[in-house]
């Protein structure tokens, strides 16, 4: 389950930081910890691209 975990994780973060940035937080930076399960999936980077995307 670790995969899809992570995937909430990443999709929840992008949004709170999409949040923070409207509310007036100016440039953000954020970090996600991934494990190294999560990080040798082949769907990773899409993933984020994916959630990235969403959020602009």
């Amino acid at each position: 389950m670790i995969i899809e975990i992570g995937e909430w994780v990443i999709e929840k973060t992008c949004m709170d930081a999409k949040l923070w940035k409207r509310s007036g937080a100016g440039k953000l930076n954020v970090s996600v910890n991934v494990t190294m399960k999560q990080f040798l999936h082949e769907n990773l980077t899409r993933t984020i691209n994916n959630h990235l995307q969403r959020i602009s």
